[in-house]
């Protein structure tokens, strides 16, 4: 499989990644992870009228955090964890920094 396409990029730099053979992805950087979220179009389009999925997806909190601190982004630019989850970073106020999109 490979990718074929970004389908959704969000604040702090997730994506969520269309392949060649219709599997939707998601590539989480925070935590280091890329897992198959949807195996079809309809099963993505049921995961985005999903109130849990998309509060997660929108990290609405963690943006109005980075905002604060950081102003408004620049394109090139997403808000990021310091130190990533899974090396013990949290996600908290001063652990959210910027990075340039990859």
């Amino acid at each position: 499989m490979q990718a074929a396409k970004i389908v959704a990029q969000n604040d702090f730099g997730n994506l969520i990644v269309l392949d060649d053979v219709g599997t939707y992805w998601r590539i989480c950087l925070e935590d280091l992870y890329c897992e198959i979220i949807a195996t079809n179009a309809e099963e993505m389009d049921e995961l985005s009228r999903d109130e849990e999925f998309r509060s997660d997806w929108e990290m609405s909190r963690l943006i109005e955090i980075g905002q604060e601190l950081h102003g408004k982004l620049p394109p090139e630019c997403c808000y990021c964890l310091k130190v990533p989850s899974v090396l013990g970073g949290l996600y908290n106020r001063d652990n959210i920094g910027t990075k340039t999109r990859a």
